[in-house]
């Protein structure tokens, strides 16, 4: 019985540090010298395999414990004055609560503490196993294959998740107040990460600070006093030949320096490039700025590590700029209004209901109302509202004049 015993917990606590195991534990296993190691990655790369072994061996163990328990209670029933029932009865308790404590739990909570230590020993005697068990396992895997097949005709596509449904799955989150606008807007960042790229939200060449390598240093220097921007792309004869770029604390440091002396390298990427990769990019490089280069290599704008992090969190207030009024009040019906404004601040603002649209911000709403990508100039109504686009940047709207339309006593005629 202690021999059964001993493997019932053997399988019990190989099948917890198994499965405990992280993908990375695992693929640094794959790495290793150690055989054993390399054992535990080749076992689970067929988990389903692997369980089902493991389950068989628990199951044939605690049958077996059961059985002798069985035969050793009915021996003492023959010549206990108490009854053979209760005598039988008595064992199968203290069989079934030891097999539970002693070949469940204890092992369970030993092996989840140590999982890549217990892995590496059992891998050798759990693969022996796998061997013996292999005609069995085969057959227990094809019945239960077959039963499941029944249960699971017709659901494979039900088993996907879209974007967006995950996106319909937050708004009602939002609405329930389970998570709050700003976290909202996260969420959908994140869930448009892997499929966005950098032509989207790239600040375009007509936008960048470009310098001249031909051209004097403190031309720069001025630029950077004008901008506050921290680095500049530096290019020869034209735009399309960028070779590389100056940071500002450098002519500062040194106005006198030649700029080819004080340039740095600079990476390139393509427009159709995901955001996702560039990220990887960017902290495999260390790097935090790259030029983005069209079909024919010419450049078509400049992306930084901030673009990336400004689409998951929004945007991020630049330490040198001022924090600015997101309504200013212009006169009695007139407002110039930030762009980033959210749609929940303006209508608590203005006391107006507004339709689901799927955007976050007034300057979401214009666009959406645009139908097209905004230019200052821009104009159109909503309701009793005018908005005139003041500010664009990066294909956003920065800034937008909001007139209030009042309505004469014709129109009000006319209504009622």
């Amino acid at each position: 019985m202690l021999f059964l015993l001993c493997f019932s917990a053997f399988f019990s606590a190989t099948e917890t540090a198994f499965f405990s195991l992280t993908r990375e534990e695992v693929d640094r296993f794959g790495k290793s010298n150690s055989k054993s190691e390399r054992l535990v990655q080749t076992l689970l790369k067929t988990p389903k395999n692997l369980l089902t072994t493991i389950l068989l061996g628990n199951m044939l163990a605690n049958i077996g414990f059961y059985c002798t328990s069985y035969g050793l209670a009915q021996k003492i029933a023959v010549d206990s004055p108490y009854g053979g029932i209760w005598v039988v009865g008595t064992v199968c308790i203290i069989s079934l609560l030891t097999i539970i404590i002693m070949g469940e739990v204890i092992p369970k909570n030993i092996a989840v503490k140590i999982p890549d230590q217990y892995s590496r020993w059992a891998a050798i005697p759990i693969y022996l196993f796998d061997r013996i068990f292999w005609p069995f396992r085969v057959i227990l895997t094809s019945i239960i294959n077959s039963i499941s097949s029944v249960f699971d005709k017709g659901s494979g596509d039900e088993k996907c998740v879209t974007i967006d449904e995950l996106k319909m799955l937050v708004e009602f989150s939002e609405k329930q107040g389970i998570v709050d606008q700003e976290e909202r807007s996260m969420i959908h960042g994140i869930l448009d990460f892997k499929r966005a790229q950098i032509k989207e939200i790239m600040l375009p060449r007509v936008d960048m600070n470009l310098y001249d390598i031909a051209d004097p240093v403190q031309g720069l220097i001025d630029l950077a006093r004008k901008t506050k921007e921290t680095k500049f792309p530096i290019y020869e004869e034209t735009p399309d030949n960028i070779l590389g770029i100056v940071h500002a604390k450098d002519i500062f440091l040194n106005p006198k320096a030649q700029l080819k002396d004080i340039l740095k390298p600079v990476q390139f990427v393509p427009e159709p490039k995901s955001i996702e990769g560039l990220l990887r990019q960017f902290r495999r490089e260390g790097s935090q700025l790259a030029i983005v280069v069209d079909e024919h290599g010419g450049t078509a704008g400049l992306i930084t590590l901030e673009d990336i992090i400004e689409e998951i969190v929004g945007e991020i207030q630049d330490e040198h700029e001022k924090p600015r009024e997101t309504i200013n009040k212009i006169d009695e019906n007139k407002y110039l209004i930030s762009g980033n404004l959210s749609l929940r601040d303006w209508s608590d603002t203005f006391g107006v209901e507004i339709e689901p649209m799927g955007v976050d911000t007034i300057g979401g709403l214009v666009i959406a109302l645009l139908e097209h990508i905004p230019q200052k100039g821009d104009s159109v109504k909503y309701e009793d509202f005018v908005f005139t686009v003041e500010g664009v940047r990066k294909k956003r709207i920065t800034s937008i004049l909001q007139e209030i339309k009042v309505k004469s006593k014709s129109d009000e005629e006319e209504n009622d």
